[in-house]
């Protein structure tokens, strides 16, 4: 795995790649001015079964599953550029996730109520049993779906003595802040 460089657009790609190459429990260093991590409404079988908290749960998920199954037999065609990590992480693919935020720390420290927001919907979605912590200044970290999902700035960005995954966005080159991700005119 070390070396081989794979350049695409979208960038969602990549999960397909990571499973025919078979790659398991290599950490993520994903560069992107957005998250890309949400969650599936329609997960396989066994996967509902596993993470379902009360039966109205299960009832719901699903449901939900069917319908989807109703219209497109194949789950993974929901994958897209805004949710591809969640199957990477939910498969073993990716153990820890980076996400390499735009900016410096203190663009990141008027970022934190996004970001914070946006940690705590992922551990509510994921049994809401996670804490976020704050180990630096420019450095957050909550664990979602067994693994840790750190977000960080490109100069807090922890040096990682093994192979990563890197994925990145050309958005993180011409957005200069979270706040600033959701403002499409300006990419």
């Amino acid at each position: 795995m070390t070396g081989r460089v794979f350049l695409f657009d979208p960038h969602d790609s990549s999960l397909r790649i990571w499973r025919r190459k078979k790659i398991k429990g290599v950490d993520l260093v994903h560069v992107d001015a957005h998250m890309d991590f949400a969650f599936h409404q329609a997960d396989p079988l066994e996967v509902i079964l596993e993470r379902a908290r009360s039966v109205s749960e299960l009832k719901k998920k699903l449901e939900y599953s069917q319908a989807f199954s109703y219209f497109e037999k194949n789950l993974s065609r929901q994958v897209d550029i805004g949710n591809y990590i969640y199957p990477a992480m939910r498969d073993g693919i990716v153990r820890d996730l980076y996400w390499v935020v735009p900016g410096s720390s203190r663009e990141m420290k008027g970022s934190n109520k996004i970001i914070t927001a946006a940690l705590r919907q992922l551990i509510r979605a994921d049994r809401g049993k996670g804490v976020i912590f704050r180990p630096a200044r420019d450095i957050l970290y909550a664990d979602i779906l067994g693994r840790r999902f750190y977000v960080c700035t490109l100069d807090s960005l922890p040096v990682l003595g093994q192979d990563v995954l890197l994925d990145i966005d050309t958005d993180f080159m011409v957005i200069k802040s979270v706040r600033a991700a959701n403002n499409t005119y300006a990419i």
